[in-house]
């Protein structure tokens, strides 16, 4: 009989659960790049080298009706052909609350990082016209953490990508 409880326990707290979860159901955030500022240094020099300091407007939205959003640990850095360009810089943490958007404006300097500038394409028409194109990537890493009413979820890594 005891067998019988328990499993009828656990049938009522996996139940109560996946009502739970269907409920609150938590989304991950949105990133969009709204803006970026930028001064590059590329070395024209045999071989070329590119390394830069930027500032990108990243707006995250929080989809979530009934759920916040922690962000621990959050830091930022630019990539070039999936190589590190920037230093990562460490972001405040972050409580972003429910429904609602929140504008981060990171500012990322070389410090030393450089690559090999391949696939550099340089585009103009005139002698006065020199601009180079260089497809750049911000890379955000860190943790985050849903919150409801009185729940906490456990940290959860967050990998954004954006082009």
């Amino acid at each position: 009989m005891e067998g019988e409880e328990s499993s009828g326990s656990e049938n009522s707290m996996t139940r109560n659960t996946f009502t739970v979860w269907l409920v609150y159901r938590p989304q991950k955030p949105r990133f969009t790049v709204v803006g970026v500022a930028q001064v590059f240094h590329l070395n024209t020099n045999s071989p070329p080298f590119l390394s830069t300091s930027m500032q990108f407007s990243v707006v995250t939205t929080n989809p979530n009706k009934r759920v916040s959003i922690f962000y621990d640990h959050l830091s930022a850095f630019v990539s070039y052909h999936n190589q590190m360009i920037t230093q990562p810089v460490m972001l405040p943490s972050l409580f972003h609350e429910k429904h609602s958007t929140v504008q981060l404006a990171p500012i990322l300097g070389s410090g030393g990082c450089s690559c090999f500038a391949r696939g550099v394409l340089w585009v103009g028409d005139g002698p006065g016209c020199r601009r180079w194109v260089v497809a750049l990537r911000l890379i955000l890493l860190g943790k985050l953490r849903w919150k409801t009413v009185a729940i906490t979820t456990r940290r959860y890594g967050i990998y954004v990508i954006c082009c």
